[in-house]
């Protein structure tokens, strides 16, 4: 990875060269796009907008073109890379004009609330567009998958969901940029931002506002918005349990156990955690003894 940041940072080209290799790439491997995206995260960092316009123009450009002769992922016409490259770039801006990870992470989730706003508002019906999303689009899903997961109630949440998951993909190239920034010109820092990384209060009002006015007009909404806006916290709930690991010298195979209930119970894990999180903007569990 060092190699890759390395090589991208020799210029333009060799940036816009890595970028539209992964981004065409992701059009059948779809974890190159956050690589594709970290790599413009990474420019405007180092090098700022001015010179990371050009290679993320012609990279969108370029993607795009590709898709008129290489076949897109089912349900995916529009590729990730296309879908995130702005919010990322527009992330990084905010990182390296404030250096806090916490305000470029809460612009980050505020995209992914803004596309489960949008579809709500452009459909008029969220879930019956994701039903009729899943019915022609997911190739593989047989009548009888497609029956049992509308009668599950799954659906209601796919708005959410699909909100959800664009925001992550954001964070993470987002994430990744940065530490290769960290890997290249001061090792060891990404991990020390993070450990501190703090969602300023002002973040949690706003969010408290658009929560009850989402909760007059659509229960379904507000729904998807508390999903989408959890992962913001649970980040900030997962930046103090590495801070205190580190705070306290223990080993980072302390985390494997917490890694392992995210994964496996990721519901009970990502509430607990974004609770703790919330409560981290009043209380400053950092600020506790050892």
């Amino acid at each position: 990875m060092k190699f890759l940041a390395s090589y991208v940072m020799r210029g333009q080209f060799q940036a816009l060269s890595a970028t539209v290799f992964l981004g065409v790439l992701s059009l059948q491997l779809l974890p190159a796009a956050l690589l594709s995206c970290a790599i413009i995260a990474l420019y405007v960092l180092r090098k700022g907008y001015q010179k990371t316009i050009p290679v993320l123009v012609l990279t969108l450009v370029l993607v795009y073109l590709s898709t008129l002769i290489i076949e897109t992922r089912a349900g995916l016409s529009i590729p990730l890379v296309i879908i995130i490259t702005v919010p990322v770039a527009i992330c990084a801006l905010v990182l390296r004009a404030t250096a806090s990870q916490g305000i470029a992470v809460s612009i980050a989730i505020g995209f992914a609330a803004l596309f489960a706003l949008l579809v709500e508002w452009v459909t008029g019906d969220a879930i019956q567009w994701w039903s009729e999303w899943l019915k022609t689009a997911i190739l593989g899903l047989n009548n009888t998958g497609y029956e049992d997961f509308l009668e599950s109630g799954n659906i209601k949440i796919m708005n959410g969901l699909v909100a959800t998951l664009i925001g992550l993909c954001i964070v993470l190239s987002l994430f990744i940029g940065r530490w290769l920034q960290s890997l290249l010109f001061n090792p060891g820092e990404f991990g020390k931002e993070f450990n501190q990384m703090v969602v300023p209060r002002r973040i949690l009002v706003i969010i408290s506002i658009i929560l009850l006015l989402s909760a007059v007009l659509s229960d379904n909404l507000l729904n998807d918005l508390l999903m989408v806006f959890s992962v913001l916290y649970f980040l900030q709930g997962l930046a103090i349990l590495h801070h205190h690991i580190a705070k306290n010298d223990l080993s980072s195979s302390w985390l494997f156990p917490i890694y392992l209930v995210i994964f496996f119970l990721p519901h009970y894990a990502i509430m607990g955690l974004a609770g703790a999180g919330v409560m981290d903007t009043f209380l400053n569990f950092r600020k506790l003894p050892k």
